[in-house]
């Protein structure tokens, strides 16, 4: 079966590249000369809402012709080949080895954020207590005002 997913010659059609190359990375395979139709139906209709978990096995030929008509037609296919799926391969090599982070940088950047969420959680504090008292204070100018016409007649 590895020779199959591997052979360039051999063209294979998946919902979810990243996925199969986890599963086939379990057994030493790579997945090569593919395409994935959920990365393309993602270019082509970003942001809306999409069918493409619902489509069957059976139904992934006829999308692939569909996605990569579409695809040509919104001068779209270079977005795909060149920029989306190398992504794939990248994102799943990530995922398998992991990356290093500085921890250094990342401290700092902790402390950093931290500083400006308690110095924006302090003004809106004094804001909201400010707005709280000038509530209250008209309130109680309101309240002697009239106990004061009160008092008057």
């Amino acid at each position: 079966i590895g020779v199959l997913f591997e052979n360039e010659k051999v063209f294979k059609i998946t919902k979810s590249a990243k996925q199969d190359m986890h599963i086939l990375a379990k057994y030493d395979i790579q997945l090569n000369n593919f395409f994935d139709i959920s990365v393309a139906d993602y270019i082509i209709n970003a942001g809306l809402k999409s069918n493409i978990d619902n489509i069957e096995l059976s139904q992934y030929h006829s999308q692939y012709e569909l996605l990569s008509n579409q695809l040509k037609e919104n001068s779209l296919d270079f977005i795909y080949s060149n920029i989306e799926k190398p992504l794939i391969k990248i994102l799943f090599e990530m995922e398998e080895n992991g990356f290093k982070i500085n921890q250094d940088i990342l401290e700092m950047l902790d402390n950093e954020f931290t500083n400006k969420i308690d110095s924006i959680s302090k003004e809106i504090l004094q804001n909201r207590l400010l707005q709280f008292f000038l509530i209250n204070w008209e309130l109680n100018l309101i309240i002697i005002r009239n106990n004061l016409q009160t008092q008057i007649y």
